[in-house]
């Protein structure tokens, strides 16, 4: 799965508010990741209905569960960007 700009966006401020928690409640020699750790964070993480693709038989869907005016500028664009891309 490629991620967009918002999820990677998303992604880097997770980070950091993790981080900066770990940086006030933990030991500061043993609050940080790894390269490793977020690979797998990353790796895990699944979101349905946001930027999903689902396909049944001849049926192609895409579901986002936009929730504000921005959200849902970047879904639209994120839906005719997948719909001219995607083939079922």
């Amino acid at each position: 799965m490629q991620l967009t700009d918002v999820q990677l966006a998303n992604c880097s401020l997770a980070l950091t508010a993790v981080q900066s928690f770990l940086d006030q409640k933990t030991d500061k020699k043993s609050a940080s990741f790894t390269s490793a750790d977020v690979l797998e964070g990353i790796s895990q993480f699944y979101w349905p209905g946001r930027f999903q693709c689902i396909i049944e038989n001849k049926l192609q869907w895409f579901l986002d569960g936009a929730h504000n005016e921005l959200s849902i500028g970047i879904a639209a664009e994120w839906f005719i960007t997948m719909s001219k891309v995607q083939k079922y």
